[in-house]
C-alpha cells in the first residue's frame, strides 16, 4: 500500500472513533426496519452563492408525510434507505415548497431522517417511476469511489468526514459531483453506492468494494415489495483512481470489475456506463506545492503505468460483457476528456490546472477531518482541482455532459 493509503487509513481509524461513540446513542432507539413508517423528509439547500461558499442548512418538510418502510442489509443503520411509493418529484416538489416558505434558495438534496444522527438517508423509489414509464430508463444508480459519492462515506462517520465547511456536504469537491448533474440534465431520480476510497476491492477493511456495492444494491432489490425493471436503469462505474494509487494491479482490478459487472448484468441490469480512469499523476498530489510540506509523490511512474493498463483493458472488458449478454457496455474515455482540458485549460473556461483551490499544508488524507482554507487567489470556476486529487465541482460538471454525449441515442437521454 502507498503513503497516501497509510494515511487514509489512518483518517479513518479517527473518524471510526466518532461513529463508535455514538453507537450507543442509535441503539437506545427502536428497531423501525420492515415495518410501515413515517418518516421526517429534510430538505437541504446551499447558505449562500459561490463555489468557495460550502455552508449548507436544511429545512424540514414539516407538512409534508414521507411514508414507507427503512431497509436495512446490517446492524449499521446509517448503511440504511428509506423506500417509498410517493414519486421522486412529489418528493422534489415538497421540498421546494418547504424551501420557499422558508426563504431559502436551491434544493441540494431531499433526504429522509431518522434517529439521533440521521439526517442524509437516501430515498428509493419502491416501483416504477411514473414520469418516465414507457421511456427506456428511469432511474441512475452509481457505483465507484469519491469521484461518485454523493454522501456515503459522510453518513458513515458521522457527518465528519470529509468535512463539511471545506467539501461540500460530503461530497469530494466544492459542490455536486458528476452523477448529481447527470441526474439534473436528465431528469432521472439518483441513488449512489459509490463510497469515498473505495477500490474494486474491499478497502481497509471498512469500505465496501464495486463488487460490494453491487452485492449490497442487490440485497436491497430484493426488498421491493412492488415491481422494479432493473433493466431500465441506468447504473454507472467509476473506480480505479484508489487501486492506482494505492499499488494494486491492474489484472486485480479487471478481475474484481469482470465479476461486478458480471453480477449487475445476471441480475437484469442492461445499460452500464463504464468510466476510464484519468491521468492521475497530473494531479496537484504528485507536484511539490508552494507552503506545503513534502514534495508530493514519487510514484508516478508507478501509477501511470496502472492506469494506462486499465485504460487498455477495460473497454475490451466492456465488449466482452455486452457481447456475453444483450446488455450495453458504454465505455467513457475519461482519460480523454481530462487530457484535453488539461492541454487546453482555456478552452474550457480554466486558468489553473496545476494546484488545489484548498491551502492544504499536508499530503495527508488527515486533511479531510478539519476545515482547510481556500486559497486567495483560487477561482473555483476556474480551477481544475479543488484538494490534492479531487476536481471541481466545475470539472464534474463537464465530466456529466461528456458522458450524455456518449450515451447511446436509444437510451432517450440527450
Amino acid at each position: 500500500m502507498s503513503r497516501n493509503g497509510h494515511t487514509l487509513a489512518a483518517a479513518f481509524v479517527c473518524a471510526a472513533t466518532l461513529f463508535t461513540a455514538g453507537n450507543s446513542l442509535a441503539q437506545t432507539y427502536e428497531n423501525p426496519f420492515d415495518r410501515p413508517i413515517t418518516a421526517q423528509l429534510r430538505c437541504w439547500y446551499k447558505q449562500s452563492a459561490g463555489q468557495a461558499n460550502l455552508a449548507t442548512g436544511y429545512v424540514d418538510a414539516s407538512d409534508f408525510a414521507l411514508r414507507g418502510r427503512w431497509q436495512g442489509i446490517s446492524t449499521i443503520h446509517e448503511g440504511a434507505l428509506f423506500f417509498t411509493l410517493q414519486e421522486p418529484e412529489e418528493v422534489n416538489q415538497a421540498c421546494r415548497r418547504a424551501l420557499d416558505a422558508a426563504g431559502k434558495d436551491t434544493l441540494v438534496q431531499a433526504s429522509a431522517a431518522g434517529g439521533p444522527w440521521g439526517k442524509n438517508f437516501q430515498i428509493w423509489y419502491d416501483g416504477d417511476v411514473a414520469a418516465y414509464r414507457g421511456r427506456p430508463v428511469e432511474r441512475i444508480v452509481s457505483f465507484g469511489d469519491s469521484l461518485s459519492d454523493t454522501g456515503n462515506i459522510y453518513n458513515e462517520f458521522r457527518q465528519t468526514f470529509p468535512i463539511h465547511t471545506s467539501w461540500f456536504l460530503g461530497r469530494f469537491s466544492n459542490g455536486p459531483v458528476w452523477t448529481e448533474y447527470l441526474s439534473r440534465r436528465t431528469g432521472l431520480p439518483l441513488n449512489t453506492w459509490a463510497t469515498g476510497g473505495a477500490q474494486s476491492d474491499n478497502a481497509y477493511g471498512i469500505i465496501n468494494g464495486v463488487k460490494s456495492q453491487v452485492d449490497s444494491f442487490i440485497a436491497y432489490t430484493r426488498r421491493n415489495v412492488n415491481r422494479y425493471d432493473i433493466g431500465r436503469t441506468l447504473f454507472t462505474v467509476w473506480i480505479g483512481g484508489n487501486d492506482a494509487m494505492n499499488g494494486r494491479q491492474a489484472r486485480d482490478v479487471v478481475a474484481d470489475l469482470d465479476t461486478a459487472l458480471n453480477d449487475l448484468v445476471d441480475h437484469g441490469a442492461r445499460k452500464i456506463v463504464l468510466l476510464g480512469v484519468p491521468d492521475l499523476t497530473r494531479a496537484p498530489a504528485f507536484r511539490s506545492i508552494d507552503g506545503m510540506d513534502g514534495t508530493g509523490r514519487h510514484d508516478s511512474d508507478e501509477v501511470y503505468a496502472t492506469v494506462a493498463q486499465l485504460n487498455e483493458v477495460l473497454p475490451q472488458l466492456a465488449q466482452r460483457v455486452s457481447e456475453r449478454t444483450d446488455a450495453q457496455v458504454v465505455w467513457i474515455d475519461a482519460a480523454k476528456h481530462f487530457d484535453n482540458v488539461l492541454a487546453d485549460p482555456g478552452a474550457y473556461g480554466f486558468a489553473d490546472v496545476t494546484r488545489p483551490c484548498l491551502d492544504l499544508r499536508s499530503q495527508g488524507s488527515q486533511v479531510y477531518l478539519s476545515t482547510q482554507s481556500v486559497r486567495k487567489d483560487c477561482i473555483p470556476e476556474r480551477n481544475v482541482f479543488w484538494d490534492m486529487v479531487h476536481p471541481t465541482t466545475r470539472m464534474h460538471e463537464l465530466m456529466s455532459r461528456w458522458v450524455l454525449a456518449d450515451l447511446p441515442s436509444a437510451w432517450d437521454l440527450r
